[in-house]
């Protein structure tokens, strides 16, 4: 993947960040990883074994162990949450994500890996991220958060905010897409 082709490349996200590219560059969804986010030790364990947990069978509820949502959570054995915020029911959740699995190259060259500080982000997730054995792999981290990590793979974010990591993934993509856009 020497450029970005959206009609190609899979975006694996650990929130809506990924959704911003498709939208912005009017393809379709290459990727179940749309309308949800994970935590993060949820996900850096889905990518540990992306290819067998992405073929895994996925159960749906409103209970996660977070506590009660107001949106369907779907679990991948009994340890993988993935909490799928902009869903009305399990049905819609489910078919969508069946769906877009089936979208997933067989090759990990077509593959960008993303993360970023939020949701139960720790300075331990750093190296775990690091070592994920993917070519493309992009984090991003508020300035300032943390002080050991890879430059090549995370970049820190300026940005204003009250919270001490990224904004949500919509917001981050807007500020970083400018990024791939002159480094593409």
């Amino acid at each position: 993947m020497n450029s970005f082709d959206l009609n190609k490349t899979c975006i694996i996200s650990n929130n809506c960040w990924g959704s911003g590219f498709y939208k912005d560059q009017n393809v379709r969804y290459n990727t179940p990883f749309v309308g949800l986010y994970m935590q993060a030790d949820d996900y850096i364990d889905f990518l540990s074994n992306f290819r067998k947990n992405l073929t895994m069978p996925i159960s749906m509820s409103f209970a996660s162990r977070y506590g009660s949502m107001p949106f369907p959570v779907g679990r991948i054995s009994d340890s993988i949450e993935i909490l799928f915020m902009h869903y009305q029911s399990c049905d819609e959740a489910y078919d969508k994500w069946s769906r877009r699995v089936a979208r997933v190259p067989n090759d990990d060259e077509n593959l960008l890996i993303k993360i970023c500080d939020r949701d139960g982000f720790t300075d331990e997730h750093i190296p775990r991220f690091e070592r994920l054995d993917f070519s493309y792999k992009v984090g991003f981290l508020k300035k300032g958060r943390f002080s050991i990590f890879d430059k090549n793979i995370f970049h820190e974010i300026d940005v204003n905010n009250n919270e001490d990591c990224c904004p949500s993934g919509t917001e981050l993509f807007e500020i970083t897409k400018y990024y791939f856009r002159e480094n593409a």
